[in-house]
């Protein structure tokens, strides 16, 4: 069985699924590989940050 990902890691695949050119969330989640809740609480976390 695989370990999670660290909160680092979701960040970095959020972060390339949109750099790679996706910009709908659905899609971000699908890319990324995140449910619908964590994808909300990362995309707050990183607008918050200016990210």
């Amino acid at each position: 069985m695989k370990n999670r990902r660290s909160k680092l890691e979701v960040y970095l695949d959020v972060l390339w699924a949109i750099k790679s050119g996706v910009n709908k969330p659905t899609r971000i989640m699908y890319e990324s590989n995140l449910s619908w809740k964590p994808l909300q609480r990362t995309l707050d976390s990183l607008m918050g940050q200016d990210l």
